[in-house]
């Protein structure tokens, strides 16, 4: 894990995931040699305005990191990641999570009444562990969302991040009370 590596060279270490294990690895070049929403930026589909709440283009905000751009923090990541979700981008929220605690997928092919719909993103809090600053950082936000034709819900959670070769990766997550 704390070994340098080539950035312009895949890792060897990529294996496929299988639904049996918890942690897989996806290498970075994954991310933007796979996703198919790799054109997003041209697709007159994709949202105008960045769904992560900031509102900024979606061109000039998650859009770059959807491509291929590395996010400066851990906020950053967290939107991303957020707005990965809205647009179903799994491959992009795969190669995010940290290989600790990455699952082997994240979507289940829902019915039309089961598609979560997501409302919006605020960011509450972001700040650096108190252990190791440089390398973890957590952000605390609420989502909103529903499912289907359900009533309005909210995620409220702390995500952990971690910082490994100049790349944040989501671990995990605390639910407040």
């Amino acid at each position: 894990m704390g070994s340098k590596t080539n950035q312009n060279k895949p890792k060897s270490t990529f294996k496929t995931c299988n639904p049996n294990e918890l942690a897989c690895k996806v290498p970075a070049h994954f991310i933007f040699t796979n996703l198919h929403h790799k054109d997003a930026l041209m697709n007159p589909s994709q949202p105008t305005t960045c769904p992560c709440g900031s509102h900024a283009a979606y061109s000039q905000c998650c859009g770059l990191l959807h491509t291929g751009a590395k996010a400066k923090n851990a906020e950053q990541l967290m939107r991303s990641r957020y707005s990965a979700y809205v647009l179903e981008m799994q491959p992009y929220l795969l190669a995010t999570w940290h290989e600790s605690s990455r699952p082997s997928s994240i979507f289940d092919a829902p019915t039309s009444t089961q598609k979560t719909h997501w409302l919006g993103l605020t960011i509450k809090n972001a700040y650096p562990s108190s252990t190791q600053p440089a390398t973890q950082s957590h952000v605390e936000f609420i989502a909103r969302y529903k499912i289907g034709g359900g009533g309005a819900q909210r995620l409220h959670e702390v995500s952990r991040f971690m910082l490994e070769e100049n790349q944040w990766f989501y671990v995990d997550g605390e639910f407040p009370a």
